[in-house]
C-alpha cells in the first residue's frame, strides 16, 4: 500500500485524520524519493519502507510482568534481546513519537499488535492516559538474527542490504528474508 493510501486507511481505521506521526513518514518518504539513489533501491528510505510495509500502533508505556526495562538510549539492542528471549515478541523498528518530535526506535509488539516497549517504559513524561504513536516493520527472528550478525550492530533501517534488496514479508505482514536471494549489496 503507498504512503497516501496508508494514512488514508489508518484515518478511516482510527475515525480521526492521520497522526502527526504518519504526517511526518509521509513527508520525508516524498522528499527521499527526489535523491538519485532513490531509483537504484526498492526503497528509497526507512520512511518509505515504514508507509508501504509498516504497522501502526499506539501503546501506553507499561511494561508487562516479567519484562524488564533495558538499558536507555539502547532501544534496538533492548528490543532484539526482547524478540530473541522466546517470549513470544516481534522485534518492530521504525519511528516514534519521543517528547519532541518522532525519532528512529525499536520496540516489540505481541501476537495481538499490543506494544512492548523496553526502553521507555516507565521513562517518557507523558501527560496521564496519552500513548505513544509507534510506525514501523515487524521483523521476524531468523531475519532479524541474519541482519545482526551480518552487520555487527543492532537495527536494521541503517543497513544498507535492506534498500537495495528489499524485504519479502509473510501473510502477516512480517518480514522475513530478502526480496532479491542474491547476495550483493
Amino acid at each position: 500500500m503507498a504512503g497516501q493510501e496508508w494514512a488514508e486507511t489508518l484515518a478511516r481505521s482510527a475515525g480521526r485524520e492521520p497522526s502527526d506521526l504518519v504526517n511526518y513518514l509521509t513527508g520525508c518518504a516524498g522528499v527521499s524519493r527526489t535523491l538519485p539513489r532513490a531509483a537504484t533501491r526498492v526503497y528509497s528510505s526507512a520512511y518509505e519502507l515504514i508507509l508501504r510495509h509498516g504497522t501502526y500502533s499506539r501503546g501506553p508505556l507499561r511494561l508487562p510482568a516479567g519484562v524488564r526495562q533495558g538499558e536507555r538510549k539502547e532501544c534496538f539492542a533492548n528490543a532484539t534481546r526482547l524478540a530473541l528471549s522466546g517470549g513470544g515478541m516481534t522485534y518492530c523498528e521504525g519511528y516514534a513519537t519521543g517528547v519532541l518530535i518522532p525519532v528512529q526506535h525499536a520496540w516489540c509488539v505481541r501476537e495481538d499488535g499490543t506494544v512492548v516497549d523496553p526502553t521507555w517504559s516507565g521513562r517518557l513524561d507523558r501527560p496521564a492516559g496519552e500513548c505513544v504513536e509507534y510506525a514501523g516493520v515487524r521483523v521476524a527472528r531468523e531475519l532479524l538474527t541474519e541482519i545482526v550478525l551480518r552487520t555487527g550492530v543492532y537495527g536494521m533501517l541503517e543497513v544498507p542490504v535492506v534498500y537495495v534488496r528489499g524485504l519479502a514479508f509473510d501473510a502477516r505482514g512480517v518480514a522475513v528474508g530478502f526480496a532479491d536471494a542474491s547476495e550483493t549489496e
